[in-house]
């Protein structure tokens, strides 16, 4: 579920210790979802979850921590991007409701994570 995801985008951030929430924790967070849309996704794309997942993890792995107190969890702009890309493939595909797919489908074109992502997974948008 996206609402779902989002959510466990800003969890995925905390846990990281990584006050700025952004697409490579979303990815995580629909990832994690049990018999989610975007693990079947990925497995009829020919994608392996569990590497799918190793590589987001290694690249939150990768990026700055806070250590401390923080004021608390703030969108990144790639995160914001994802959002408004998936908006848009929600409405271009005729959909009412944001979904994972539209999710997925929006890190096709996120410069920060996805594109690297899906370029290593041989991964494309049919």
């Amino acid at each position: 579920m996206a609402w779902e995801a989002i959510v466990g985008a800003v969890d995925a951030s905390r846990a990281s210790k990584q006050q700025i929430v952004e697409s490579e924790h979303l990815m995580k967070a629909i990832l994690e979802q049990k018999d989610g849309l975007a693990r079947r996704i990925f497995t009829k794309a020919g994608a392996d979850n569990t590497t799918v997942l190793q590589a987001t993890d290694e690249f939150i792995s990768q990026q700055p921590r806070v250590t401390g107190d923080s004021s608390g969890p703030v969108i990144g702009t790639h995160f914001r991007s994802v959002l408004d890309n998936s908006r848009k493939i929600k409405k271009e595909m005729g959909d009412e409701y944001l979904s994972v797919e539209h999710l997925a489908l929006a890190f096709l074109s996120d410069k920060r994570f996805g594109q690297q992502l899906f370029k290593n997974l041989q991964l494309d948008e049919k």
